[in-house]
Parts: structure tokens; C-alpha cells; sequence
């Protein structure tokens, strides 16, 4: 062995500014592409239960539906009628746009004779 020559220590060797950067720069987008996959994985979750959800309103409504035609079916059968269950919403708003019997009454009157004019 020759004397004098040593290999340096691990503290002694200095690591290049480009190359920590790079490292750093590196972490942190492997954490920033961690976070999007958890982000990515909990929508799809969230996504499956909406749309078990909606599965299971679309059965009920077609199940409601098929009952309601089976009842008329029924009806018509026995040679009655069946009248259909509307919302109350939809009665609420047709009441509301009605006009008023009297002021209905007033409009054709006006309408029906020329001689106010």
C-alpha cells in the first residue's frame, strides 16, 4: 500500500446543487402523484355508490310505474276506470295557474260582445 493516498469518507464526498435539486424535485412529485392517486381512487368509490344509488331509484320508479299499469289493467278488467296518483306539486301549480271562474267569465263577455265598442 502507498502511503498518503486514502479514499474519502461519505461526509467528505459533496453532492453536485443540480443533483439534490433533482432529488428533491423528484420526491416531491412522486408524493403530489401519490396524493392524486388517493384522490382518484376515493371519486371512484364515491362514483360506484352514486350510481348504485341511481340504480336503485331507476328499479323503484319502474316498479311504481308497472304496479300503477297493472292496477288499470285491473280496472279495466272489471270495467271501472282508474285514475293515475299525480303529484301534489303538479296539482298545487295547475290550481295556481288557473284563472279565476269569474274573472274567466268577465274576459269571454268582453270578448263576445261588439257593441261596447
Amino acid at each position: 500500500m502507498t502511503k498518503g493516498l486514502t479514499v474519502a469518507t461519505a461526509e467528505q464526498i459533496r453532492v453536485p446543487e443540480t443533483l439534490l435539486k433533482k432529488r428533491k424535485d423528484q420526491e416531491r412529485i412522486a408524493s403530489e402523484k401519490a396524493a392524486a392517486l388517493v384522490k382518484k381512487r376515493k371519486a371512484a368509490k364515491t362514483r360506484r355508490v352514486i350510481f348504485k344509488r341511481a340504480e336503485t331509484y331507476v328499479k323503484e320508479y319502474i316498479a311504481a310505474e308497472r304496479h300503477e299499469i297493472r292496477l288499470r289493467r285491473q280496472a279495466k278488467a272489471k270495467g271501472n276506470y282508474y285514475h293515475f296518483k299525480t303529484s301534489k306539486t303538479l296539482q298545487q301549480i295547475a290550481l295556481k295557474y288557473q284563472p279565476h271562474p269569474t274573472q274567466a267569465a268577465q274576459d269571454s263577455s268582453t270578448l263576445a260582445s261588439p257593441s261596447n265598442q
